[in-house]
């Protein structure tokens, strides 16, 4: 059953969900983000998180971990920890990414994240513990064009990306600092990050998702 929900009369950006889905985060094409939660069947405004400086772009809410990330055209990303009733946001390492950050995809283990901008770059992103910050080791062999969405694959080490040159690929999201031993996949052996595994054409236009079945 299809449920419409209303914020107002401003465009909804983007949107994540808590693992509940009682509790919902929106961007409404400002540089804010606004967290709503549900009391008798009406939505209440909760928290409102500025941090960036332009419009948020994309969001994603990790189940376990209760983390936000956010994804601005200021060109940084957020990650967002909930400590005493307070989202508290530290800034990501986007050290080469000079254009919008289009998209943000938590991996299914929640050890890490992945950033896709306009400026064709692809971030894995990863909590470097010793220093306390989050890093990001950006893809080398990258995009042609603007990078519009991403998909991780079930056993948190691939990630396929789609963008504005007709192409989807199928990238190593392998970060040695916080996963397992590299595995084995369809498309061979999973070894150094950011390494380009396949690509598919897509002449028929760009692509706007992609997922792994």
């Amino acid at each position: 059953m299809t449920e419409v929900h209303s914020f107002g009369n401003l465009p909804v950006i983007a949107h994540a969900w808590n693992k509940d889905r009682t509790q919902i985060a929106v961007s409404l094409g400002k540089n804010d983000l606004r967290i709503y939660n549900k009391q008798a069947g009406k939505w209440k405004l909760t928290h409102t998180l500025c941090e960036h400086l332009s419009r948020v772009l994309a969001i994603d809410w990790a189940p376990k971990t209760n983390r936000i990330v956010t994804a601005s055209a200021d060109y940084n990303a957020y990650v967002w920890t909930f400590e005493n009733d307070t989202w508290k946001p530290q800034m990501v390492e986007l050290q080469r990414t000079s254009r919008a950050v289009c998209c943000a995809k938590w991996s299914p283990d929640e050890n890490k994240f992945a950033i896709g901008s306009s400026d064709k770059n692809v971030g894995i992103c990863y909590y470097e513990t010793e220093q306390r910050f989050w890093a990001a080791e950006m893809i080398k062999k990258k995009p042609k064009s603007t990078v519009t969405c991403l998909a991780w694959h079930p056993n948190n080490q691939l990630i396929a990306v789609g963008s504005l040159d007709y192409r989807v690929r199928i990238y190593s999201g392998y970060v040695k600092a916080v996963d397992n031993k590299a595995e084995t996949s369809a498309w061979g052996k999973i070894t150094n990050t950011g390494e380009l595994l396949h690509e598919f054409p897509c002449e028929s236009g760009w692509t706007p998702d992609v997922a792994f079945s």
